[in-house]
């Protein structure tokens, strides 16, 4: 009798504890597995509400939590949870929301190495979580740098051009990036993208007279990329060269720098020459 109470008492709690799970189901979408250091990761975060009430996250009223719960692969392997703000503040009964999250600005991700890294719903008592992803953040080779002084101050900075690969096996996947780094503490305060790259050529990157960076690399067959960067690392924005018939050059005439080549148009397929460095 004893053995037939326990097995109807184990059969009921998990029961209810996969009604439970049934409430809220949540879901993790990561875009890529690798990632250069400090670069914006944007998630997506899936929510289906099955509680019969709506999900309020914010307000006075307030019923719900967003959160991040990770593990890293350092010595010792620890959980941290963060809590971005919530920028769908209402889920009715019945329904999904979809919502998108920069994972960098919601946790602190500032080492090199593997993430574990799950969303989830805090509702009432209860904590409902996604399948875990794995994201590997890679300080990435660095091609190119420039170290100086900040405008003002004597505080050292280094600008880096680094590399990376989405996927080992594809050469086509690599990207290349522009950094900001505190030189003294080795803090990477900034990361753009600055898209494809091809390892034919190597890139260019020279300090204007206002501080700007410019950098021409060789971002697709026939054709280079101008790309004007900020002193704190924003992309400002990028022209394409085609180097069919001439390389396209970089010029600076006393700190300002123009680019010297025919424009590239969607299409033209014939591969690059040679680069023509100033």
């Amino acid at each position: 009798m004893m053995k037939l109470i326990r097995s109807i008492v184990l059969a009921l709690a998990v029961l209810a504890s996969s009604a439970a799970r049934a409430q809220i189901e949540v879901y993790l979408r990561v875009p890529h597995r690798q990632y250069l250091l400090g670069e914006p990761i944007t998630t997506e975060v899936e929510v289906r509400n099955q509680t019969g009430a709506p999900l309020i996250f914010d307000g006075t009223n307030r019923n719900a939590r967003f959160a991040f719960d990770i593990e890293s692969d350092a010595d010792t392997l620890r959980s941290a949870k963060a809590a971005p703000k919530a920028n769908t503040t209402i889920i009715p009964a019945g329904q999904t929301a979809l919502r998108r999250v920069e994972l960098q600005s919601a946790c602190d991700l500032r080492n090199p190495g593997l993430y574990k890294v799950r969303a989830g719903v805090e509702w009432g008592e209860n904590n409902y979580y996604s399948a875990r992803s794995h994201v590997t953040l890679i300080p990435g080779p660095e091609v190119a740098q420039q170290v100086f002084s900040r405008p003002g101050t004597d505080a050292p900075v280094k600008c880096s051009l680094r590399v990376l690969s989405r996927n080992d096996y594809d050469l086509r996947e690599q990207r290349l990036f522009f950094c900001v780094e505190n030189k003294v503490t080795g803090a990477r305060e900034s990361v753009a993208d600055l898209g494809t790259l091809l390892r034919s050529y190597d890139p260019l990157m020279q300090r204007d007279a206002a501080g700007r960076m410019h950098i021409l690399h060789n971002s697709a067959p026939n054709r280079f990329t101008h790309s004007l960067v900020s002193a704190g690392g924003q992309l400002l924005s990028q022209e394409h060269f085609a180097s069919d018939l001439q390389t396209p050059q970089m010029i600076n005439q006393e700190g300002t720098i123009t680019v010297r080549g025919r424009a590239w148009r969607d299409g033209e397929t014939r591969r690059a020459t040679e680069l023509l460095r100033p």
